[in-house]
């Protein structure tokens, strides 16, 4: 299961914040935003070095973000 659960995050949020609501239409530099607009800045680089668009981001599940997570986490040490 995906952490979005829909093309379409927080319209409202990512309107304001100049973002496509369609998360599927993400380049990787939006994706790098929306990280950040949850806190996860610390992760940017990771997503951003394996060139993560939207179509990706939503196909990845919860097993790979806490993997990419923990390990990105670990080398930060």
């Amino acid at each position: 299961m995906s952490l979005i659960t829909s093309t379409h995050v927080h319209t409202s949020t990512l309107q304001m914040a100049g973002m496509n609501p369609d998360a599927s239409k993400w380049e990787p530099k939006d994706v790098s935003r929306w990280l950040e607009s949850r806190g996860l800045s610390a992760h940017v680089k990771v997503f951003k070095d394996n060139d993560v668009n939207g179509n990706l981001l939503l196909r990845l599940d919860k097993v790979f973000y806490a993997c990419v997570l923990i390990c990105a986490g670990a080398n930060s040490y």
